[in-house]
């Protein structure tokens, strides 16, 4: 009776809910709760399955904020050149995100010398524009917020496969639409340079993967240090 009252409760609560913010807010006050009555002989079950089920609708609306302000991001970036003018810069939007100073094959035949940090000679001009740093930062900031309603559903060993399935699935849906839709506003004869560098932004993008991966992995990290911890 009243297990299925909180039940039907919350499933219309979390019908209401309109942002992301909202249900996670919602979801971490539930699971205290949950925490409380397990401690006090309740079963839980149900109701932590309940928000299980919330997990595609959370997902959806994380996605489609993340979507938006991706696609204001790259609307807005006009396609000039993003000069690195010191090492700062360079750790901050290039380094920081695994992205490339130069593009595979853009320096063929010439050696150049890095610093003892790995920085190339500066200034140099990156091989992206401005808005590829600043949907690398949106997307992590998406894995984070993912992460963050992922713990508490997820056993630790489940956690880091679940995250990065939300992740490819995003980053295969709406970032390849938002840089398909910028593609197609530059394809003309007139506007070849902005086209190769719609092109450029794409490779980027794509080299940079490995070490978002990496990334991903340590956001996960606590959970899978106690998971390993416990093995021992």
């Amino acid at each position: 009776g009243a297990q299925r009252s909180l039940k039907a409760s919350l499933e219309a609560a979390f019908e209401q809910l309109g942002t992301a913010s909202l249900m996670l807010l919602v979801k971490d006050f539930v699971l205290l709760v949950c925490v409380a009555l397990e401690r006090a002989g309740y079963q839980v079950a149900p109701v932590i399955e309940l928000l299980q089920g919330t997990q595609a609708r959370y997902q959806a609306l994380l996605s489609a904020q993340l979507q938006g302000q991706a696609a204001a991001a790259v609307e807005a970036d006009v396609l000039g050149e993003l000069e690195i003018r010191n090492e700062a810069q360079h750790m901050l939007s290039v380094a920081e995100y695994g992205l490339p100073w130069q593009l595979e094959g853009a320096a063929a035949g010439r050696h150049t010398q890095l610093s003892a940090s790995g920085v190339p000679p500066l200034p140099y001009v990156a091989p992206f524009t401005c808005c590829v740093p600043e949907v690398l930062s949106l997307v992590r900031r998406y894995v984070i917020d993912s992460l963050a309603y992922l713990r508490g559903l997820h056993s630790p060993q489940e956690l880091l496969p679940a995250v990065l399935h939300q992740r490819d699935r995003m980053l295969g849906k709406v970032l390849v639409e938002v840089l398909s839709f910028k593609a197609r506003s530059v394809a003309s004869e007139e506007m070849m340079r902005e086209c190769m560098k719609v092109a450029a932004n794409a490779r980027a993008l794509s080299a940079a993967l490995d070490g978002l991966d990496d990334w991903t992995i340590q956001q996960a990290r606590p959970e899978w240090a106690a998971l390993q911890v416990a093995l021992r």
